[in-house]
């Protein structure tokens, strides 16, 4: 079994000592279904320096990185019908070092066809 050296334990920073904030966290729209708008803010920070990057859940390149940094601010204009996951990541390996879910809402529900249709004929 390979135990990692001293080096290797100092070189990786503690996950739990990494906060990371999603203010609003729910994205309300008038009908099921509907794009909601919204704008987004991000903030994260750390005991220790980090180079990490923000991902969205639908897109494989980063919404923006921090390079050694102890904390960092991100403002998004989100669009969606779905809910999305957002994750902070270390660039070297993509570990996840925090996530926030962002929900949809809705004020009315899609309504199908009326269950009763009326003729003239």
């Amino acid at each position: 079994m390979n135990m990692p050296s001293a080096a290797e334990e100092i070189a990786k920073p503690d996950v739990s000592a990494v906060t990371m904030n999603m203010s609003p966290n729910q994205c309300v729209a008038m009908t099921e279904g509907q794009t909601c708008y919204v704008d987004v803010e991000f903030s994260w920070q750390s005991s220790t320096v980090l180079d990490v990057c923000l991902f969205h859940s639908s897109q494989k390149t980063p919404l923006k990185c921090w390079n050694q940094a102890t904390k960092g601010e991100y403002e998004y204009d989100f669009a969606s019908n779905k809910n999305v996951t957002f994750t902070l990541r270390r660039i070297d390996d993509l570990s996840i070092l925090g996530q926030q879910e962002l929900e949809m809402a809705w004020v009315h529900k899609k309504r199908g066809k009326p269950t009763n249709w009326w003729r003239i004929f």
